[in-house]
């Protein structure tokens, strides 16, 4: 079964059942219309994304210059692919990608063809996810911190890995949903390794109910322990990651205590209906995402890359229960969060930190803060 079967239309009427549908009543020409409206604007948000000032967000200068590499670097990168520890840990993928494209491209064309290329396939991957509910999912990747001001604008690579997950789970239809996700998460840890995590709840929900509890039991005691007595993000440095987390903010109090509601309450009005076994397998997934993601923030302030995975994945579970009543609710629960997410980050961030919403949409717009 498709993840998007349990909705009549992929993205505004872009799949041939509705298209067929829409030709008895007379309306094709409406579903037409409203697949290139939404065609349009995905489009241009992603230009919009892809056509700003580089050299503005403060991973732009690192992130350009992987697609700098010359035929030497090349050769060394991928004999490096010999090394276990290289192949799972420093995104082998994402070295091969940018240094051909670099190559046929040019650095800086290379780079803006990855955040258009990126963009796009998140939008129209998780709107085909999400049930066709494009202007959803469009809004809440606009205002979201940790999406378009974030995973597309500073920390490319984890954006990247989404696109390239998301994609895969939705073109592999001969795979089983479960199947998909562990396949999709799998080769998406090849360009970032936060799809560890995405990789290890797709096995856990892939897994029978009791099952799932025990080893989610097991393996979060597991982790806690390990992190006692080792630093995994250490571990797991492979040269890029260097002083990356030094002098990061730890989270404190308010995360919890602001979050961690809203994510029981979106959980709770979503719990999926009886005997739908679609929606019911995306569900646990984005669950169990979420419940791994937020114990790993309490060992290491690291974690809360993971938290922009698992809420990329609420927004399209959002999207797919918009129809329905309680669908709404978890909708406005969730965008409130958002918002005064936005808002408590504005107050603490300065403008030379670049980290208030505010201040990097005026530099995607106009370049520069306009404070």
């Amino acid at each position: 079964m498709a993840y998007e079967s349990h909705q009549p239309s992929a993205i505004a009427g872009f799949s041939d059942r509705s298209l067929k549908a829409a030709s008895k009543d007379g309306s094709q020409i409406f579903v037409w219309l409203r697949s290139l409206a939404s065609l349009l604007i995905i489009t241009s948000v992603s230009f919009l994304m892809a056509d700003r000032e580089l050299y503005t967000a403060f991973d732009d200068e690192n992130n350009i210059a992987y697609f700098k590499a010359d035929s030497a670097e090349i050769v060394q990168r991928i004999s490096s692919l010999q090394d276990p520890k290289f192949l799972v840990f420093d995104e082998p993928l994402w070295d091969i990608y940018t240094a051909f494209t670099g190559i046929l491209l040019g650095p800086e064309d290379a780079f803006r063809l990855t955040l258009f290329l990126s963009t796009f396939l998140f939008l129209y991957c998780s709107t085909i996810l999400g049930g066709g509910n494009w202007i959803i999912i469009t809004f809440l990747f606009l205002i979201h911190y940790g999406l378009a001001t974030q995973m597309y604008y500073n920390q490319m690579r984890q954006g990247v890995a989404l696109s390239v997950f998301l994609v895969l789970l939705v073109s592999l239809k001969i795979l089983s949903n479960s199947s998909r996700k562990i396949f999709s998460s799998f080769i998406a840890i090849f360009i970032h390794t936060s799809f560890l995590v995405v990789f290890a709840s797709a096995l856990v929900s892939a897994m029978k109910p009791i099952i799932r509890i025990i080893v989610g039991i097991l393996g979060i005691s597991t982790l806690l322990l390990l992190f006692q007595t080792q630093d995994l993000f250490e571990f797991v440095n492979a040269g890029r990651r260097e002083g990356l987390y030094e002098g990061t903010d730890s989270l404190n109090l308010n995360f919890y205590i602001s979050k961690i509601p809203v994510y029981a309450a979106i959980f709770y009005l979503l719990l999926p209906r009886k005997n739908d076994l679609d929606n019911s397998e995306f569900y646990h997934f984005t669950l169990i995402l979420t419940i791994i993601s937020i114990s790993l923030t309490l060992v290491h302030s690291a974690g809360a890359r993971l938290i922009n995975n698992s809420e990329a994945m609420m927004c399209i579970l959002v999207a797919r229960n918009i129809k329905f009543r309680a669908g709404q609710v978890a909708f406005g629960i969730f965008v409130f969060s958002i918002v005064v997410t936005n808002i408590f980050v504005d107050r603490q961030a300065t403008v030379a930190s670049q980290e208030s919403i505010i201040t990097r949409w005026q530099l995607i717009l106009f370049s520069e803060p306009y404070y």
